[in-house]
């Protein structure tokens, strides 16, 4: 009997271990401290078992990875590591230009 409920808690506990955790690789944003990095890893493994239900698995994966991109962190995609979201430019100045009837600026950054 004793040998038999060891057996089912070496189980569950392999079964717990391979279910918890993301399985992506994220790497921290330019900027980042580790000490930062580990702040957002610890808060989005909480909120992506919240959203996904679970410790693991192919939603937790999916919900961790939008949680550290949005915590400008680096994660994985086809390409290669994505770069943290940057704002487009912003376009309220090419919209004055054209309700003052002038030709319209060139986007920042473009030689004038």
């Amino acid at each position: 009997m004793t040998f038999k409920a060891f057996t089912l808690a070496v189980i569950a506990a392999l079964l717990t271990a391979c279910a918890s955790g993301p399985h992506v690789m994220v790497l921290p944003g330019e900027g980042k401290t580790l000490d930062q990095f580990h702040g957002d890893d610890a808060f989005c493994r909480g909120w992506a078992a919240q959203e996904s239900g679970s410790g693991g698995g192919w939603p937790y994966d999916i919900a961790y990875t939008q949680c550290m991109y949005i915590k400008g962190n680096k994660v994985p995609v086809p390409g290669g590591l994505q770069p943290a979201y940057t704002a487009p430019p912003d376009l309220s100045l090419f919209l004055l230009d054209l309700k003052a009837g002038a030709p319209p600026s060139p986007p920042p950054g473009q030689p004038r």
